[in-house]
């Protein structure tokens, strides 16, 4: 909590043991560790550029189900950008003012902030040992009583080289029984323009949409830690901002819409208490991609969103997969949730293998539809469309074989069109195949 008493969210509780997983503060503030008895000195990180201190204790006892609460001091605020001598970026460096540190190291884009008391510090930028390489910087009687910029350059430095992992490539064809409908559509080989963004090497886009001024926002996360990424662009793709969002170490987007006062919301997952899995992570943003507040959902197991929408009442809807909750393996599972995302109800569908949501839709009488992949057996599967009312119980569902759908639109008779894999299939109200096409 901060000196008023008010929960601080995204804060990273840390016990100096391995065996004992990182903790994380939620949306009103509390955290939950789970340690066996000893004693311990405990870190606590403040959340991503906030003006809380970093908080330190040594010597604190675990012999029973015990309450901690834990104030930061609010500082003075030194921030800006490490880059070399080239000008480029230097991610993993940590800034110490004497023996004051954020706990986070610099990000990709070479952003640091430390908070600190009024007073005069020694001034060290060193590199973090495993991650990336360059010459310690140091500089004596720095005083800091108020918000402070500080641009540092430092020298050799060697960024971390990484392979992504190879993946698995995917059919090149369609099953013979699919067969195009009418003559493929012409192709069209003008670019207008293109853009890149990121200079690690592995940045990952996960979900783009046109906003309201006619840019774009692309949504995704970048390596090393993993941290889920927004990107803002102009009209023409000039990048406006970028900003990145972490509870741990393994946090990444999957999907982003923009909301009706001009911010964001965000779903992906987030890996904030252990390492058996990951959860459900809601972020809403305002304009500037400034986050406003979070949400996490899931159990002890796995769970991951793959499509958010804006519900008529003005909360949200995500769909994705859980093994953390339903009938055994993956299962769809949907969340609803209010306008500040405190969830409302949720409902899980499939069986007992493989069952993967990858879209979601509000339809016309309030209800939802969801589709994606279920599984026949552990090596194969279909498509599944459910429909639900609007509580989130299941009114019908069907089947599709030979095909995979990540897409799904609501027709303007009340039917519905999936897409995926080169093949578009439409459906009347309740499901029913009508027709199908390829794509070139």
């Amino acid at each position: 909590m901060d000196s008023n008493g008010n929960g601080i969210s995204g804060a990273k509780i840390i016990f100096n043991s391995p065996s004992v997983s990182t903790g994380h503060s939620d949306y009103s503030g509390n955290y939950v560790i789970y340690a066996p008895a000893g004693t311990y000195t405990i870190n606590v990180w403040p959340p991503f550029d906030s003006n809380f201190i970093y908080y330190e204790q040594q010597g604190f006892i675990v012999d029973s189900h015990t309450t901690k609460n834990i104030t930061l001091d609010s500082g003075h605020k030194l921030s800006g950008y490490i880059s070399d001598t080239s000008g480029n970026p230097v991610e993993g460096a940590i800034v110490l003012l004497n023996e004051f540190l954020s706990g986070h190291f610099s990000n990709y884009l070479g952003y640091y902030f430390v908070n600190v008391p009024a007073g005069t510090y020694n001034l060290n930028v060193k590199p973090r040992a495993e991650y990336d390489h360059f010459s310690s910087y140091f500089e004596s009687n720095f005083t800091i009583n108020s918000a402070t910029t500080k641009n540092i350059t430092v020298t050799d430095y060697s960024p971390p080289q990484y392979t992504p992992p190879e993946e698995k490539p995917s059919p090149s064809e369609l099953p013979a029984k699919w067969e195009p409908l009418v003559d493929p559509l012409p192709h069209s080989t003008s670019m207008i323009w293109n853009r890149t963004f990121g200079g690690k090497p592995y940045e990952t886009a996960e979900s783009v949409i046109e906003t309201s001024d006619g840019g774009l926002a692309i949504a995704g996360w970048v390596w090393a830690p993993s941290s889920m990424m927004l990107v803002k662009t102009d009209k023409f793709g000039n990048m406006e901002w970028v900003q990145a969002y972490s509870l741990s170490d393994f946090d990444q987007a999957t999907d982003v819409i923009e909301t009706s006062d001009g911010g964001y919301a965000l779903a992906g997952y987030s890996r904030p208490f252990d390492d058996r899995g990951h959860d459900f992570w809601l972020v809403k943003t305002d304009t500037y991609g400034d986050i406003e507040w979070s949400q996490l959902y899931g159990g002890a197991g796995a769970d991951r969103p793959e499509a958010i929408i804006k519900t008529t009442d003005g909360g949200f809807a995500l769909a994705g997969y859980t093994n953390s909750f339903g009938a055994g393996g993956y299962d769809y599972w949907l969340v609803k949730t209010d306008k500040l995302g405190n969830m409302e109800w949720n409902q899980t569908y499939g069986g007992p293998y493989g069952d993967f949501a990858r879209s979601l839709i509000e339809t016309s009488d309030g209800g939802f539809v969801l589709c994606g992949s279920k599984g026949l057996d552990p090596w194969d599967s279909d498509v599944m469309l459910i429909k639900t009312d609007s509580s989130g119980s299941m009114k019908w569902n069907q089947t599709y074989q030979d095909f995979s759908a990540a897409i799904c639109v609501e027709a303007s008779d009340g039917g519905f069109i999936l897409a995926g894999a080169g093949l578009i299939v439409k459906t009347d109200e309740l499901g029913n195949l009508e027709w199908n096409q390829t794509c070139p």
